[in-house]
């Protein structure tokens, strides 16, 4: 299977077995899906193989436009989401079918930070995890944009030997999502 085009048209199949609405997980097609995903995890790995990373595309000069984050999933199917562009900070945090929003504008000195501890050749190194949210886990999807280019990771943190190397913009978004939950009052 190290033929490029075969790894295609591996790859291929498993999404449009993902995409298939006859596919939705049930206990009789769980065990299927994890093997799905472990197939889907070995494709991944061997596109890795082919083009190493000195091959890696180069990054563009664009601007850092957008920095998303989204946590969704678990037994009670809360989810958040954050996105902080140069002007705007909008968080969503959503529990039992209510939605909270807050909208603020972006403090200068903090997107200068926050842009500034971005290294997207390591951020684009981290390899993403098959999603958990299907067996109530948590997904946590961290995105960059830049220019017309996007770069998202999708549960980062479980490739820690790369993770790590993203800690110092990990750390102050992870900081400013505490601070802004803060915010949020739910009644009791």
């Amino acid at each position: 299977m190290s033929n490029p085009s075969s790894i295609f048209f591996v790859g291929l199949y498993l999404v449009s077995s993902i995409l298939n609405p006859s596919n939705f997980l049930t206990p009789q097609r769980s065990l299927r899906t994890a093997e799905n995903a472990k197939s889907f995890a070995h494709v991944a790995s061997s596109l890795r193989t082919l083009r190493p990373d000195s091959q890696l595309a180069p990054i563009s000069n664009s601007p850092i436009s957008k920095v998303s984050y989204s946590s969704a999933g678990g037994k009670g199917g809360n989810y958040e989401s954050l996105d902080i562009t140069p002007d705007s900070l909008i968080y969503v945090q959503g529990r039992r079918g209510v939605e909270k929003t807050i909208n603020e504008k972006t403090v200068h000195s903090f997107w200068n930070k926050l842009t500034k501890t971005i290294n997207l050749t390591y951020f684009d190194k981290i390899q993403s995890d098959p999603g958990h949210a299907l067996y109530d886990g948590i997904d946590v999807t961290i995105s960059i944009e830049q220019g017309k280019e996007k770069h998202s990771i999708v549960n980062g943190i479980e490739d820690s030997m790369n993770y790590r190397k993203i800690k110092p913009f990990t750390d102050l978004l992870e900081n400013k999502l505490a601070e802004i939950r803060k915010k949020i009052v739910w009644q009791k």
